[in-house]
């Protein structure tokens, strides 16, 4: 690692790419709380160019800021991977247009005003009592920022990583042999010294409270019989940053940080469930029912064809791991009639047709009901 880039090499079928960065709570001074974390939102905006891609390789990339590093990463199984990986390294020269970073602002602000539902976001504020911002950051800083100051930080505390981890067999290794000289952050000149205060100060935790959005539930039940079909419904609107609810309600609308939704089991039938966080619940739920009328509007024939691939190569990614696909049905409660078990793109319960007529049942918004809840969550299963 003296030069920042490494191999390491696994022989179970599976790998990743890592770029790693000097950024992060620690690293920001007075008014800047929270901007890593803006930027390594922004940072990964290159992807959706991509999605049609990552949806068929079943690549999963994400990013996450901490205290002392922000940390981006490609994962998947190792052929694909590599296949994706120069289109990946693409990614990390994108610089947005101011448009852009208002609308990603937006998102980050709903993100830290559900802090109360979220571990991550309650540790960091808690560190907030310290005067420290952790990896969330203040809401004030990030509602603040100027298109011009955030682009100085950006391009300083994210212009090169200080490291990049390849991690994977011979299809990673042949990536590797052809980045091992990608430029890197080789100087320390980021060295901090950082004390908490003694005493944190209780107030700032209770500002942040009040502004804090509830979690809202909604529900509707469903007579129809098949399960693992309501199950593929809801994974095919809402599995991924590119999935039609995220792409319409959080992408295109900046609305949310946080949504779900979920189809279980319950008696005779099967209840749908939709989840939130958001100041601007109205707008959501307008969007939602649109989305669930006008099923053929927001996923296309390609867009189905393109998650059918994506289900048959997460059910081939369970089956190499060892008991994957068993802690996948304990963790989740997956019986034997579960979508993962019977999945085939032939039968009619699985079909573009059949999830558009599953959309047109549900999709009756005074069939369904309301619960909101604020400051823990809840059984929501108790409650139907």
């Amino acid at each position: 690692m003296k030069k920042g880039i490494c191999f390491e090499e696994t022989k179970d079928g599976f790998g990743g790419i890592y770029f790693i960065y000097e950024a992060g709570g620690r690293y920001e001074k007075k008014g800047f709380r929270g901007v890593s974390h803006l930027a390594e939102h922004i940072k990964c905006k290159k992807e959706k160019i991509f999605s049609r891609e990552l949806n068929t390789l079943c690549l999963n990339t994400n990013a996450v800021t901490g205290d002392n590093a922000v940390i981006f990463f490609c994962t998947g199984l190792e052929e694909n991977v590599a296949k994706f990986s120069k289109k990946y390294f693409s990614c990390f020269d994108f610089e947005p247009t101011e448009k852009e970073f208002e609308a990603e602002k937006l998102i980050i602000i709903q993100e830290i005003e559900s802090l109360l539902n979220d571990y991550t976001l309650g540790v960091s504020y808690e560190r907030g009592m310290y005067g420290y911002g952790g990896g969330g950051g203040f809401l004030e800083d990030v509602k603040s920022v100027s298109y011009k100051d955030f682009m100085s930080f950006y391009r300083e505390m994210l212009g090169k990583p200080s490291a990049v981890v390849f991690v994977g067999d011979k299809n990673i290794k042949k990536v590797y042999s052809h980045y091992k000289n990608y430029p890197v952050l080789e100087s320390d000149r980021r060295k901090i010294s950082f004390k908490m205060a003694e005493k944190p100060d209780e107030s700032l935790y209770e500002a942040w409270s009040s502004k804090s959005t509830a979690m809202t539930i909604l529900f509707s039940k469903t007579k129809e019989k098949s399960m693992p079909a309501c199950q593929f419904l809801s994974m095919l609107l809402s599995d991924g940053l590119y999935s039609p609810l995220y792409r319409t309600i959080r992408e295109e609308k900046n609305l949310v940080y946080y949504l779900g939704l979920n189809a279980n089991s319950y008696g005779s039938g099967n209840v749908f469930e939709f989840s939130t966080e958001t100041s601007k619940l109205g707008e959501v739920k307008d969007t939602f029912f649109d989305i669930l009328k006008n099923f053929s509007k927001y996923v296309s024939r390609q867009d189905y064809e393109d998650y059918v691939e994506k289900t048959l190569t997460m059910i081939r990614q369970m089956k190499m791991k060892k008991n994957s696909l068993k802690y996948v049905q304990k963790e989740y409660q997956i019986d034997s009639k579960d979508v993962f078990n019977v999945f085939d793109p032939k039968d009619y319960q699985f079909s573009y047709e059949n999830m558009e007529k599953l959309c047109k049942k549900i999709s009756d918004r005074r069939n369904w009901k309301s619960m909101t809840h604020f400051k823990k969550r809840i059984d929501f299963t108790d409650k139907i």
